[in-house]
């Protein structure tokens, strides 16, 4: 409210106004009265509420599947410096030979998840930033997402994080290329200090470049758990009676306390033609 202006006197039929906003200081609903005085000491109060809410997150396990009806679920935003939008989207995107045909839970053409429409976006980036967290209470804070990268021409996807509420952003995770017509997971350690993320996705050169993402949970993992690199591994062609490039799989524990890997063996109808090179023993 501006009182510089005050007194100002009216006479019939003329009007002046005061602005009032609302700046919630935490997550709970306020009330208060605006009490306008005239020189006749006639006092009128006009009752102002306003319901504040705190997007921050600081209860965990957090777990977002957004699932929200089509909706940016509350306290995720859009980047308005970049140069698209991320898409909230349920079935299958709308080019062929890229994105996926479902979401990844529930796995059904009604669920959502986030995508970028890259047809008239080549080589361009969306960013959508989550909500702000407070990750002081976990011990081992790590960000777990599932995410689909299927197309020929497929780009860049990146997970970042900040520490500084957005001022400056530092690469957390990413990976370029065509992954395949399927939803893979992936679970990062979250630095100290971490209070937003950003997913940024940059496109490839032609309309098969539609990523994706979907089941974002940031928890405090307190169990061991192994990831496998490659996660898959084609041989391409090989002479029938000659033997392809041995292809080394790293098995790394990237969770907590002791990860004891019991058996490795290969399955499968063709597992004959396949040869298990390994110079360890198990279980170790």
């Amino acid at each position: 409210i501006d009182a510089t202006n005050l007194p100002v006197e009216l006479t019939n039929g003329q009007s002046t106004t005061i602005d009032v906003t609302f700046a919630p200081i935490d997550g709970s609903v306020a009330t208060v009265n605006l009490v306008i005085t005239d020189d006749f000491t006639t006092v009128t109060n006009v009752a102002l509420t306003g319901n504040g809410y705190d997007t921050t997150i600081s209860t965990f396990p957090y777990e977002e599947d957004f699932e929200d009806g089509g909706a940016l679920p509350i306290g995720w935003t859009q980047d308005v410096a970049d140069d698209f939008d991320w898409i909230i989207y349920a079935g299958g995107t709308p080019s062929s030979a890229t994105g996926p045909t479902t979401d990844h839970n529930p796995g059904t053409s009604a669920g959502y998840y986030l995508f970028t429409e890259s047809s008239g976006n080549n080589g361009n980036t969306a960013n959508v930033i989550s909500p702000p967290l407070n990750i002081s209470s976990l011990t081992n804070p790590y960000l777990g997402f599932w995410y689909h990268m299927y197309g020929a021409a497929m780009g860049t996807l990146n997970v970042d994080y900040s520490t500084d509420g957005g001022a400056n952003w530092a690469n957390l995770w990413t990976l370029t290329g065509d992954q395949g017509d399927l939803w893979k997971q992936a679970i990062v350690e979250l630095p100290a200090g971490t209070n937003l993320l950003r997913f940024s996705g940059t496109t490839g050169t032609n309309y098969t470049s539609d990523m994706a993402f979907d089941d974002v949970s940031v928890f405090d993992l307190d169990y061991p758990i192994f990831s496998v690199s490659p996660e898959s591994k084609d041989f391409g062609m090989v002479n029938a009676g000659y033997v392809s490039e041995e292809e080394t799989f790293t098995i790394t524990n990237v969770g907590a306390g002791v990860l004891s890997i019991t058996n490795v063996v290969l399955g499968g109808t063709d597992a004959s033609q396949f040869v298990l090179n390994d110079p360890n023993r198990y279980p170790q």
